[in-house]
């Protein structure tokens, strides 16, 4: 992968894609070439959704079948210039959590023990400076 390597990673800063990002997008490259065992650029379409499709039977988090996907995409459309490649697979969803909602006894519970914590920082305020 080296030339494209180079390539993927000189796009990648150029549009200044974050070092944490570029780590990422890098380790996803690498473990689709060992899941083939050949170049990105010998394959297609239906290689990339099976590799995809492997992150549900490994049990894998959908946060990271979406950092695989979207290094894909960027690897495909930008430095490839092969959008066909990915614009047929579906982008994965990704999980909503429900906000936390505090029933009025657990919230009256916070308050009052925000307004204790409150007092004793206070008051120790005061005993600093008397």
């Amino acid at each position: 992968m080296g030339e494209l390597k180079d390539k993927m990673l000189q796009k990648m800063e150029l549009k200044n894609f974050s070092k944490r990002t570029i780590e990422v997008y890098l380790f996803h490259m690498k473990k689709l070439v060992r899941y083939y065992g050949k170049s990105h650029d010998l394959l297609g379409q239906a290689e990339v959704e099976k590799y995809l499709h492997s992150f549900y039977g490994n049990k894998k988090s959908i946060s990271s079948l979406v950092q695989a996907y979207s290094s894909l995409k960027f690897f495909y459309a930008e430095v490839m210039g092969r959008e066909e490649v990915i614009e047929k697979i579906p982008r994965p969803k990704t999980e909503r959590k429900m906000p936390v909602v505090l029933s009025l006894p657990e919230r009256m519970e916070d308050r009052l023990t925000a307004q204790q914590y409150k007092k004793h920082l206070t008051s120790q305020k005061k005993s600093r400076y008397h």
